[in-house]
């Protein structure tokens, strides 16, 4: 088992995060990043996916998760810069 830390640490755990499917709405298409999938995200899912504890606190978590929640916002009023999700 490996061990990072700071932005490394935040690094590996996002790809697992994006790897397991967490920022995708769509269960059958695990590996994409779409809309749906950010803004439904809660800051519940992203401490356990960033492995926050009590032990291995993360400062602005919150703010994280609404930052997420805001680009899935943008994302969807934006199709003409990041594509439609109709596809």
């Amino acid at each position: 088992e490996e061990n990072y830390t700071r932005s490394e640490g935040l690094a590996v755990a996002s790809f697992h995060m994006f790897k397991d499917g967490l920022f995708s709405s769509d269960p059958s298409s695990p590996w994409r990043v779409d809309a749906e999938g950010l803004m439904n995200l809660t800051k519940d899912q992203l401490a356990q996916g960033l492995q926050v504890t009590q032990d291995n606190p993360l400062l602005g978590l919150e703010g994280r998760t609404t930052l997420l929640n805001r680009l899935g916002e943008e994302i969807k009023k934006h199709p003409q810069y990041f594509g439609s999700e109709d596809n």
